[in-house]
């Protein structure tokens, strides 16, 4: 039997070491990198950071949908503040 705190770790080890190497990647060039604020000029995102938060995303979604395929993965700038959701758990 698995230990299914070993798979999230496994899981969160993988997609945090392709979304690294690709902003890794990103940051290098850095006169090609783009960065806009999101609320204010405090508050800075990367085209690195939202690319590597969607590798990520995308590594949870596919274990996800093989085992719970009507759960949706959603990022935290991606739920109004005012709503209120179930969570099943966080990687």
């Amino acid at each position: 039997m698995t230990d299914p705190i070993a798979a999230r770790l496994t899981l969160a080890q993988t997609a945090a070491r392709a979304a690294g190497a690709h902003a890794l990647a990103l940051f290098a060039d850095r006169a090609s990198l783009t960065i806009e604020t999101k609320i204010d000029a405090l508050d800075m995102v990367s085209r690195a950071d939202r690319e590597a938060e969607d590798i990520i995303r995308a590594h949870v979604r596919a274990v996800v949908e093989r085992f719970r395929p009507a759960t949706a993965v959603l990022a935290h700038n991606e739920i109004h503040p005012r709503v209120r959701i179930r969570t099943i758990g966080t990687v």
